[in-house]
């Protein structure tokens, strides 16, 4: 049951240490020691992944057969229009008087 809940080696430690020492549940020891996320980095970027960022960054398009990849393309375009906006800061702006 502990090697569902750990990823590391470490992880593996403290989880022995708390199902030996402590009532804490399973549920919450794997919450505590992030499993998912740890997964999810040891697997690596998404293919999703790649292609937002290449469309934030306006890398190179996907081929045209692939419309998934450029869904995920334009998705990282929007995403970086939206967010490289120029805003005033209404903190800058010249005094008027």
């Amino acid at each position: 049951m502990l090697g569902e809940v750990v990823a590391g080696p470490g992880s593996m430690l403290i989880a022995a240490y708390c199902k030996e020492h402590t009532n804490i549940s399973m549920d919450a020891l794997a919450s505590y020691l992030q499993t998912r996320q740890q997964r999810s980095r040891a697997a690596g970027p998404r293919e999703s992944d790649r292609q937002k960022i290449a469309g934030m960054l306006s890398g190179a398009l996907p081929a045209d057969d692939d419309r998934q990849a450029r869904r995920w393309y334009s998705s990282g375009q929007s995403y970086a229009k939206g967010t490289l906006m120029v805003q005033a800061d209404p903190r800058c702006s010249p005094r008027r008087g």
